[in-house]
């Protein structure tokens, strides 16, 4: 709690994964009622995201070695915050598998440098301990965030929803 430069990276990512926590099942969602997904679409649309992280793991880790933490930080979160103004302007569910390559792409980049970026401002001392802390908290807002995007999403429909998500992502 002393050192400022995890406080802040703390609060920035608590806020983020808020955020991509909320979209969780709002993606279904706009698939299932929006764009009469079936399962099949379902899959295609989370292969596509998988086989992108997959093919794209290396590349990240190359790219912030080489341009460092904090602009693979910026490229990949803007990828992620792009995502749900995608799904609101996605007409088609071919559509949407081609959005989510650039979904999966984004997702590697972020889980890898918000790692890096973590381990990069956890005080030495008690670390295992602070990171044990940390990932509860976002465990937590795992549980409350997809609850509070669905009842956003009541209150004022699935675009206000997806926007507001994108937002917090941002």
């Amino acid at each position: 709690i002393q050192n400022s430069e995890f406080k802040l990276f703390f609060i920035c990512s608590l806020i983020f994964h808020f955020g991509w926590q909320m979209g969780w099942p709002l993606f279904n969602i706009y698939m299932l009622q929006t764009l009469n997904a079936s399962e099949g679409w379902l899959s295609a649309v989370s292969i596509a995201s998988a086989l992108s992280s997959i093919l794209t793991v290396t590349y990240w880790g190359k790219f912030a070695q080489k341009h460092g933490n904090t602009i693979a930080i910026i490229i990949a979160t803007f990828g992620m915050s792009i995502t749900p103004f995608l799904y609101v302007v996605s007409e088609s569910l071919a559509m949407l598998v081609v959005f989510n390559v650039l979904i999966g792409i984004s997702i590697t980049g972020t889980t890898l440098v918000l790692f890096n970026m973590l381990l990069d401002v956890t005080p030495s001392s008690n670390r295992t301990t602070i990171i044990s802390i940390y990932n509860t908290l976002i465990a937590v807002s795992a549980t409350i965030a997809p609850i509070i995007g669905v009842a956003i999403k009541d209150a004022k429909g699935l675009s206000f929803a997806l926007i507001t998500v994108g937002l917090l992502r941002l």
